[in-house]
């Protein structure tokens, strides 16, 4: 039976620390002396343990038998789903212990977060370098975090959905959003925010209502801009969806945080303003003006050096410069209105002209991103996945305003020749048709004289002089009958479905 601890009695004649050697040393004694009876009670229970276990030759044995078994399953030629054990206990520096989480922490998910930190899956980066920093001040995207990572966790198979942890996880999740949205600040917070804007395309469109409402209650979008990182995952999605859809984003993109990076070029730009006179083309619309103001100054850029064939290795100059162009023109697409809606035939007019542009743009920029070595390895599929809605556009602008485009048949050649070099030889003809009959309206007859005109445009020979001379080869002025562009309509076939 344990006897208690006699009490120590220290005399002091005023308040702070003691002075005395003697006293200090007598006080630090007294107060181990619980720390001994624990170290010799833990002594003597291991002990006891290891007695009732067996005897060490069993143990070795047992021991033998797991380092065996253990080096059959490394020789075998198969490699393990995980660099760590999870028959191991957590520490040994893999983790932060100490660290806050919005949520109370079980083992299991000490073991998740684990798994974030040390597993060598790609499809952990993500959470590890974005989602679980963001999460950190969030219960319901911690929750999120969670279920996802329990779904690519280790001995899970992706193609099954039927994963209790991520399921419980997932609705947790779900119940912390509901729970919050009743509360006035909370259900404005960026974590809530940041909840509704993860997952895929659908995930996406399934939450975007409820998206649109929270943001609206938070005051607009301009009010995340605080949150950069936040911010700039929202337009990520969001432009990513409209890609797929062939839709205009449902956000304004945050040009204030994309243009705000350091960055130095390996290369001069050509001096602002020189591309100046961009904006009195589109007098309706003075942002456009501006894209394709800043849309030049790049191309005048990449043709002046690309011949040191620096600027194709350079990815932070496609990210920085060319992406975020890609960008502004989806944010300045439009619904055309039908002609019952409008009564003004002008406003009509430059509506489908912008379009046009934009078409016309964004199918310059798709070529010019696949140069860059970090889109080098695009497919052909999947180059025509995201560019079929604007070849499918272009012939719906084609087929129902074919008269507008009689007053801008340079364009109309420029953007043909564009979605020709885009759609391949199986599904060129009708760009080629109306190439043809444009160039016979301007009193074009060889195709030498259709690529100076063109080229004299929005153009990178390096990028599309190649493709250009194919779709020359491709179309024998003589075989197509004359013709004049005002029969536009009449020679299109079904739309093509990329």
């Amino acid at each position: 039976m344990e006897t208690s601890k006699p009490f120590l009695f220290v005399p002091v004649s005023s308040t702070g620390k003691v002075k005395s050697k003697k006293t200090r040393k007598a006080i630090q004694q007294h107060v181990m002396l619980d720390c001994a009876a624990t170290r010799q009670r833990n002594i003597a229970t291991k002990a006891s343990i290891e007695i009732s276990g067996g005897s060490n030759h069993d143990q070795e044995r047992r021991r033998n038998n797991f380092d065996s078994t253990k080096q059959s399953k490394l020789s075998d030629g198969r490699q393990p789903k995980s660099i760590i054990d999870f028959s191991i206990g957590l520490g040994g520096g893999r983790m932060n212990p100490f660290a806050q989480y919005p949520i109370a922490i079980d083992t299991k998910a000490l073991r998740l977060i684990d798994y974030i930190h040390t597993s060598p899956d790609p499809a952990l980066t993500p959470f590890r370098d974005t989602w679980l920093p963001l999460a950190m001040t969030d219960p319901a995207l911690f929750y999120e975090v969670l279920a996802n990572v329990a779904y690519i966790g280790p001995g899970i198979s992706r193609l099954h959905t039927d994963n209790v942890t991520a399921l419980r996880y997932h609705g947790m999740s779900i119940t912390s959003v509901n729970r919050r949205l009743e509360d006035p600040i909370l259900g404005v917070s960026d974590g809530t925010i940041g909840t509704h804007s993860r997952g895929d395309i659908d995930s996406y469109n399934l939450h975007l209502q409820g998206l649109l409402d929270i943001i609206k209650r938070k005051g607009g979008v301009h009010t995340i801009d605080h949150n950069k990182l936040l911010r700039l995952m929202l337009a990520n999605i969001d432009i990513t969806t409209a890609c797929f859809q062939g839709i205009r984003p449902s956000f304004p993109l945050p040009t204030s945080l994309l243009l705000h990076t350091s960055y130095d070029p390996p290369c001069s730009f050509p001096v602002a303003g020189l591309s100046a006179s961009w904006p009195t083309v589109f007098p309706q619309n003075f942002a456009l003006g501006e894209i394709f103001g800043d849309l030049s100054t790049v191309i005048m850029t990449i043709n002046s050096e690309s011949k040191k064939r620096l600027i194709w290795q350079d990815a932070q100059f496609a990210r920085i410069w060319v992406e975020p162009l890609v960008y502004r023109l989806h944010d300045c697409k439009r619904e055309i209105p039908s002609r019952s809606v409008t009564n003004s035939t002008d406003e009509l007019n430059w509506i489908v002209v912008e379009q046009g542009c934009i078409i016309g743009a964004l199918l310059l920029l798709s070529q010019v991103r696949r140069q860059f070595n970090n889109f080098a390895t695009t497919s052909r599929s999947v180059k025509l996945f995201f560019t079929g809605h604007l070849t499918d556009t272009f012939r719906i602008l084609l087929e129902d305003h074919a008269a507008f485009w009689n007053s801008l048949k340079t364009l109309l050649i420029w953007t043909c020749i564009l979605a020709a070099m885009e759609v391949g030889p199986q599904h060129d003809s009708t760009f080629l048709m109306i190439i043809r009959n444009t160039a016979y309206d301007l009193g074009l007859s060889e195709w030498n004289e259709i690529v100076v005109m063109t080229s004299n445009l929005l153009w990178v020979g390096e990028v599309q002089d190649q493709g250009c001379n194919l779709v020359g080869q491709r179309m024998n002025m003589d075989d197509f009958a004359v013709g004049s562009t005002d029969d536009i309509s009449g020679n299109l076939p079904t739309v093509y479905s990329a």
